[in-house]
């Protein structure tokens, strides 16, 4: 019986660990969802607003000047470089 009962406080004590690992990992895939979802989608987001405004000043550049574009290559789709 007494080996019985060692094995038992052995399995809740591996059970009470496997569950809290298993909690750290949902937690560590949360944030890295969230790093690799969100907070790309944001900085997309932010580029696609920088190549807008490039896109509008050469605009008013050439029109303003008859200048032709500038050098600046155009910033979208760095993000998935």
């Amino acid at each position: 019986m007494e080996c019985l009962s060692g094995f038992k406080t052995e399995w809740e004590k591996f059970s009470a660990e496997v569950d809290r690992h298993g909690k750290q990992l949902a937690t560590a895939q949360k944030s890295f969802d969230s790093l690799a979802g969100t907070r790309s989608n944001q900085l997309q987001r932010q580029l696609n607003r920088i190549d807008e405004l490039q896109v509008a000043r050469e605009s008013d550049d050439d029109e303003e000047t008859g200048a032709e574009l500038s050098e600046w290559p155009p910033l979208r789709g760095v993000a998935s470089a």
